[in-house]
Parts: structure tokens; sequence; C-alpha cells
């Protein structure tokens, strides 16, 4: 949902065949800015690479909620904070429920970012 921030980007080759590996790629920014959706980290790069050299994969991208919205407490109690962290978490979990239906191996999961 666009407003939770809560949505990836699943890339994969076409027609796998049988499970493949997967990577998931956590943006970095400081928790201030970033998307796994930016241009400049394409993932079909890495997964053409993937199938260049014999081991095609699937990358997965994530987005998760930034600043503000990410990582304060709302001040009552009820919400403690860290919600990009959350957020996080619960892409990787999606990743583990639902990468079979893309043809990815839910038992070989790499992940990757930058800071």
């Amino acid at each position: 949902d666009e407003f939770s921030c809560l949505n990836l980007n699943v890339t994969a080759p076409n027609n796998p065949g049988r499970s493949l590996p997967v990577i998931i790629w956590i943006h970095g920014g400081a928790f201030f800015m970033g998307s796994g959706s930016w241009p400049q980290r394409d993932p079909s790069k890495l997964v053409r690479l993937s199938i260049d050299t014999g081991t095609p994969t699937i990358v997965v991208s994530i987005n998760y909620r930034l600043s503000v919205l990410g990582m304060l407490a709302d001040g009552t109690g009820e919400f403690q904070g860290n919600y990009g962290l959350r957020d996080q978490q619960v892409a990787l979990q999606w990743v583990q429920d639902n990468i079979a239906l893309f043809g990815g191996d839910p038992t070989r999961v790499t992940i990757m970012g930058e800071s």
C-alpha cells in the first residue's frame, strides 16, 4: 500500500523452468531517502548478468517507510517507532511466503543492500 510504503519489485528471468536463487535488495539512504525503484539501481541489469553467467537469479527490491513516518514513536506509547525496520521484516517474510509463485526458491535467499 502506497501510504505505508510497503511495496516491492520482483524482477525475474523469463520462464525460469526451475526454482531460482533470490537476492533481496534493501536500499540505503540513512533511513531518510531512497527507494527500491530508483532507476540507478535497476534490478533487471543484475538479473541479465545472472543469466549471462549461467546462474539465473531473481532480484526483489523493497521499499520501507523513511524519516519521521519510519522511525519516530507517536508519543502516546501506543506506537514505539522503528516502522521502517518492521517494514523490512514484513517484506522478508513476504518473500519467504510468496517467492515460489515467481519461480524463486525460499531456501536460497540472500539479503544485500547499502547504508
